[in-house]
């Protein structure tokens, strides 16, 4: 008799899920307050999670994903992307497309005014309604996004907001040790004045 692989077994337990680094967590694992999947997923919408009732994350939409955010009542989408725009992808959607490009090896370095713009414009979009922010792989630079969201406009702790960015089974790729630091450090009154006056 042969020993079933991690993948089957994994499947028998309904445990496979999105998945970009490392294994996701169980639906019954999850913490409380952690952003929560949709399910059953969306078609053309990979690694979707509601974050709060006007934020959700997710991967790179495919255009299909943008249809579907439009039945989810999604009405704005911002991309972290560098090298795709969504408008395309977007057409015929309803869904309002937004580009704040950012690298996440920059993330704490050189990219704090683009974390500033895409704060802004993530703040502003939510007066229209829910809003969806992905990038790639909607692990690293999405999760510094809704990280920075729960510290600033939750009353999260960074060491939560880290926690469920490392172990939230988004797919958070270890190697930016940089995006914890960076969550770690940030002078979050300097971040939200920056956010909410312009500066």
């Amino acid at each position: 008799m042969t020993r079933p692989d991690r993948r089957s077994l994994l499947l028998r337990a309904g445990l496979l899920g999105v998945v970009t680094a490392g294994w996701p967590i169980s639906a019954a694992a999850r913490q409380g307050d952690w952003a929560q999947p949709v399910l059953p997923p969306p078609a053309g919408l990979p690694n979707l999670y509601q974050v709060t009732p006007l934020l959700f994350r997710a991967a790179q939409p495919e255009a299909q994903g943008f249809d579907r955010m439009a039945q989810l009542g999604i009405r704005s989408a911002l991309s972290l992307r560098q090298t795709v725009d969504d408008r395309a992808l977007a057409q015929g959607s309803g869904v309002a497309v937004m580009r704040v490009p950012m690298k996440a090896r920059h993330v704490g370095e050189d990219h704090g005014a683009r974390i500033v713009l895409a704060m802004r414009s993530l703040r502003a979009a939510m007066t229209d309604g829910p809003v969806l922010v992905h990038c790639h792989h909607g692990a690293d630079r999405t999760g510094v996004i809704c990280a920075l969201w729960r510290m600033l406009y939750q009353g999260w702790s960074r060491s939560d907001a880290s926690d469920e960015l490392i172990n939230g089974g988004f797919g958070f790729h270890r190697i930016w040790a940089n995006i914890p630091r960076y969550l770690a450090t940030v002078d979050l009154n300097a971040l939200r004045a920056g956010i909410e006056t312009g500066a």
